[in-house]
């Protein structure tokens, strides 16, 4: 006889006269199960052992309940909170068109979005390949956005962060799933799989071997860039280098884009050159070649300078694809 292995019971602390059949039960229901698969991210902000311990195995059990859906409405639903618990923060770059209305509808979108893709993999007929269908919607990289990777499970815990310990993770969720394999057998396969799927080797952090200093300009988004404070924010950077030096620091670091403009044969860049002699200096900044406006980091060391150019930005934070040809074209006329 095969026993069958209740590790997680299915929302065991809900009271029993609660009508499951409700549907703010099936809301509650799903966008917990939501939750459990976004709470990496939240569970960021504690920063403390015991929230990184149990976070990929929160994750393992929003896999376990995922798999318990049986239809393929509770399949959209956890797909359309997961998009918007994961990518609500890509309506805020309407902020800067003017356009604060579309912050509620472009998380929504990208939550209906996910929605279908979830409901997709809902269709394919057995289970393990339901779970093989979520797995690689993390393959799916519209506009070069690196978007639901599921590498967010292995940033906290046990877990390698690497193929191998996403998939211990999703296979361990799926035999812990799956009721047609005896009691001993299930526990066999998830502690192999655990140890499989083990970080053996803690990664070290490589330090310079400098006293360097970090800046840290704190001047928000919509400020940065305006032209009348283009002077007077860059004379508080030369302020800031000249302090470094006085400090005695052999490097210093400036954000990216700290000087918002093409520092290219500019007397701020003829200044940078001169204190290069005394610190060497990393900085961002635009430069404008052929055509082109790169966002650059500028390094200055004993009197030259140094010009590397980011060729891929990042969507939604450097550049903002949904804006860029749409919505300058039909909102922006």
């Amino acid at each position: 006889m095969k026993l069958k292995l209740n590790f997680l019971p299915y929302f065991s602390f809900i009271p029993k006269k609660l009508n499951t059949n409700s549907i703010i039960f099936k809301i509650i229901k799903v966008f917990f199960i939501a939750i459990l698969l976004s709470n990496s991210i939240y569970l960021s902000f504690f920063e403390n052992t015991f929230t990184q311990t149990i976070s990929p195995f929160l994750a393992i059990w929003g896999l376990v309940l995922l798999l318990k859906s049986k239809n393929s409405k509770q399949y959209f639903w956890i797909g359309f909170f997961v998009g918007i618990l994961w990518f609500w923060w890509i309506g805020l770059s309407s902020i800067y068109f003017n356009l604060n209305y579309l912050v509620p509808i472009i998380p929504i979108i990208i939550g209906f979005i996910y929605g279908l893709l979830f409901r997709l993999c809902y269709l394919l007929k057995f289970d393990f390949l339901r779970l093989c269908g979520i797995f690689c919607i993390s393959f799916i990289h519209p506009l070069g956005f690196d978007w639901l990777n599921w590498g967010i499970f292995t940033v906290y815990g046990f877990f390698d962060p690497s193929y191998r310990g996403i998939i211990c993770i999703f296979l361990i969720a799926y035999f812990i799933y799956e009721g047609y394999i005896s009691r001993y057998y299930k526990i066999a396969i998830v502690l192999i799989l655990f140890f499989s799927g083990f970080q053996y080797n803690e990664k070290q952090a490589q330090t310079l071997n400098l006293n360097y200093k970090l800046i840290n300009t704190n001047i928000s988004q919509n400020q940065k860039f305006l032209q009348e404070n283009l002077k007077s924010n860059s004379d508080i950077l030369i302020q800031d280098i000249l302090q470094a030096i006085n400090e005695k620091k052999e490097l210093v670091i400036l954000p990216e884009t700290a000087f918002a403009f093409d520092l290219k044969n500019t007397k701020y860049e003829l200044m940078l050159k001169e204190l290069s002699y005394k610190i060497t200096i990393i900085t961002g900044a635009f430069h404008v070649e052929k055509e082109h406006t790169y966002n650059s980091t500028y390094i200055f060391k004993k009197g030259n300078v140094y010009i590397l150019n980011k060729h891929f930005l990042v969507p939604f934070g450097e550049e903002i694809p949904f804006f860029k040809d749409l919505t300058k074209k039909y909102f922006l006329k």
